[in-house]
């Protein structure tokens, strides 16, 4: 009976790398949960176990771009219903600020996340209260 560990080499590593559309950098398998540096199609590197590769994870990297283009697409549309819009739509990371215009013209920047954009205009909520 086969160990896991000699199941694969480095060849299936580079493999299963370039169908995710990235690359193994590191040139020796040593085992699955041996730490490998891998390369997305971004050129974005890290280092992670063979394990987690094999088992769906990928570049965290564009994980989270991905996730905080979601957020913003969907404060965009929030925007436009509350008679606003987004000024800053390009927004690719949590670091960074989105810059938003409600209808009487207030500008304010929040962090690209659903719950900051629900409290809608700052200016307008002091007027109101």
């Amino acid at each position: 009976m086969k160990l896991l560990k000699d199941r694969f080499n480095i060849a299936d590593l580079k493999r299963i790398a370039k169908e995710k559309g990235g690359e193994c950098l590191t040139s020796e398998y040593t085992g699955n949960y041996s730490s490998y540096e891998w390369a997305c199609k971004e050129k974005h590197k890290w280092v992670s176990n063979f394990y987690n590769i094999y088992v769906g994870s990928w570049c965290r990297k564009c994980y989270d771009i991905e996730r905080v283009k979601l957020t913003v697409g969907k404060i965009v549309i929030f925007a436009k219903l509350q008679g606003g819009k987004c000024l800053s739509p390009d927004v690719e990371s949590e670091k960074q600020l989105l810059k938003l215009k409600c209808a009487k013209g207030h500008i304010w920047e929040i962090k690209p996340f659903v719950k900051d954009a629900k409290l809608w205009c700052p200016t307008c909520n002091k007027l109101s209260t």
